[in-house]
């Protein structure tokens, strides 16, 4: 029998382990030289996992712009699949009604041009309170953690877009190392992202350690948004511009079309896909 074609050129690998044990510490490096020998779209196996790479613009733009339906859904890393279960989530939902459902009202009412205007000022005011505890520090000859009050900057400046309070506190300090503890355990390798059939059985404990912390960041959420419920049932909602979760309340409460199917924990679960997607860029 003949030997399948492969629709892209792939290097040999090892026969379970795939190229996992020749990949260089340089994986970028790593990968241009690949691309000189294979071309621009090649094929590797990390396990039971397949992969494309994609090392040219114009491949890049066909999969992302020109072909971005066909290419829409993500592979869900395991620690992740392992607490999100059938939860929607525009992160990770595969594309369809819920996915578009969820994406519009991101970007209509969360991500819009005038929610990150009418936050401009917000935004301000959080760099210079950032940058004189800088310079404080700095006079009275003390180290700091730069990468830590970048994140807490970059935390508070959207929570303050979100739903007007900044992170602070021990509830808040809990809240952003739960945050930074989803966040690392994304990044690290996980045996089960290579072989999908230990999966359900999480052997590293990434999975059991990120549902944790997103259960944290659920809780944390849900008492922002009861509070906000309770202000505005009791009509005590200060005098301010509308920030994107007051808008979504209320247009859930008056059971608006557009958001005819969606729950208050899909409300908890875009403001923690939103906070999860901005907090890298500081890390």
């Amino acid at each position: 029998m003949a030997r399948p074609a492969y629709p892209f050129p792939r290097p040999t690998g090892a026969p379970l382990n795939g190229q996992p044990s020749f990949i260089e510490p340089n994986v970028h490096r790593y990968f241009a030289g690949l691309a000189k020998a294979y071309g621009p779209v090649f094929r590797l196996r990390l396990g039971f996992k397949p992969l494309t790479v994609l090392s040219s613009p114009s491949a890049a733009r066909e999969v992302f712009k020109d072909q971005d339906v066909a290419f829409a859904n993500h592979d869900i890393p395991a620690a992740i699949r392992f607490y999100l279960g059938t939860t929607p989530d525009v992160v990770w939902s595969p594309y369809g009604p819920t996915w578009r459902m969820l994406r519009k009202i991101a970007v209509s009412h969360v991500l819009n041009a005038g929610s990150i205007e009418v936050a401009a000022p917000l935004r301000r005011l959080e760099v210079r309170l950032t940058v004189a505890g800088v310079w404080e520090m700095a006079v009275a000859g003390k180290a700091m953690e730069l990468r830590e009050t970048l994140f807490q900057m970059a935390l508070n400046t959207t929570t303050m877009m979100l739903w007007g309070e900044r992170v602070n506190g021990d509830e808040g300090k809990e809240f952003r190392q739960a945050i930074q503890g989803v966040i690392n355990h994304m990044v690290k390798p996980n045996v089960a992202d290579f072989y999908p059939v230990l999966a359900p059985v999480d052997p590293q404990g990434l999975g059991r350690r990120v549902k944790r912390f997103n259960e944290w960041i659920d809780g944390y959420l849900n008492r922002i948004v009861q509070s906000r419920m309770k202000a505005m049932a009791d009509k005590d909602v200060k005098k301010k511009a509308k920030d994107p979760l007051e808008t979504l309340l209320k247009l859930m409460k008056a059971e608006d079309p557009q958001l005819s199917s969606f729950r208050i924990v899909d409300l908890r679960n875009l403001f923690a896909d939103v906070i999860l997607l901005i907090q890298p860029l500081t890390l």
